[in-house]
């Protein structure tokens, strides 16, 4: 019997690697799609799409939730685009809004 391995169904793993994991997701993809200025708002989605595909992965392979810390992080990181001024295309502030719920926060969205 040779059958194939589900990549989904490693071991767990641990609470440290989890947070590790949450943080670089931020430091490596989140923030570098912030700075880029040149990001058409199609290109954003795409990062946030996976962003939150990475998140979700995390939280399914080790069940722990991002720290008090990284839940602020990404709170202070978008709460920008939520702001009425802010020239972000609607589905663009969906995802965002998505990957703020991936990591386990919330935000108030301004009106």
């Amino acid at each position: 019997m040779n059958r194939e391995r589900d990549p989904w169904a490693g071991e767990s793993i641990s609470r440290s690697e989890a947070q590790r994991r949450y943080n670089n997701l931020l430091t490596y993809q989140l923030r570098p799609m912030l700075g880029n200025r040149s990001m058409t708002d199609e290109a954003r989605v795409n990062v946030l799409k996976r962003l939150v595909r990475e998140a979700s992965r995390v939280k399914y392979e080790s069940s722990v939730v991002p720290g008090s810390g990284i839940r602020e992080e990404i709170v202070e990181l978008v709460a920008p685009y939520f702001k009425p001024e802010h020239p972000a295309g609607e589905e663009l502030r969906d995802w965002m809004m998505r990957a703020v719920r991936a990591f386990g926060a919330n935000i108030e969205k301004a009106e």
